[in-house]
C-alpha cells in the first residue's frame, strides 16, 4: 500500500482483486487467499457489505481460484498406528513360535521402519535378495 500510495483501510475492489491475483500468480493456494481475505475483512469496511468476503466479485474470484488450483487429494488413506500395533500382537502375527518366516519378516520390517528415522532406500538395503548379499570373511 505504501509503494502504491493506497489507503490501506479503504482500498478499492480492483486493488483488492489485484492483491489476490498477485498472490495466486505467486503460487498461493486458494485457502491461503481465503485467509488473506479474512484478515483484510478485519480492517476493511465496504458500505453495503457485512464483510469484504461477502462481496460477490471477491467470492467469484475465490471460487475461480479454487477451480484453477483444486485442493490436493491425498493418495494414501490415513491410518491409526495404534490399531496396527495391536494387530501385530494378535494372530496371524502371534505367537512368534508358530508364524511363518514371511509374516515374521514383514512384522520385523514394519517395526524397524516405524521406529527408525531411515528413509525407504536405506530400509531397502536390508533386503535378503541374493544379488544384494555378499558373504562375510
Amino acid at each position: 500500500c505504501g509503494q502504491s500510495k493506497l489507503d490501506p483501510v479503504n482500498p478499492s475492489l480492483s486493488h483488492v482483486l489485484e492483491f489476490l491475483q498477485d498472490g495466486l500468480d505467486k503460487g498461493l493456494s486458494p485457502n491461503t487467499l481465503r485467509r488473506q481475505v479474512a484478515a483484510l475483512a478485519s480492517v476493511i469496511n465496504w458500505k453495503g457489505y457485512k464483510s469484504i468476503s461477502h462481496h460477490p466479485t471477491i467470492r467469484s474470484f475465490l471460487r475461480g481460484a479454487t477451480n484453477l488450483c483444486p485442493p490436493v487429494v491425498h493418495r494414501y488413506p490415513t491410518w491409526d498406528l495404534n490399531k496396527v500395533l495391536v494387530a501385530l500382537t494378535k494372530p496371524p502375527f502371534e505367537p512368534l513360535q508358530s508364524i511363518s518366516l514371511h509374516l515374521l519378516s514383514n512384522k520385523v520390517a514394519f517395526l524397524v521402519a516405524i521406529t527408525s528415522a531411515h528413509r525407504v532406500p536405506e530400509l531397502a538395503a536390508c533386503s535378503v535378495r541374493q544379488d544384494l548379499c555378499f558373504p562375510f570373511g
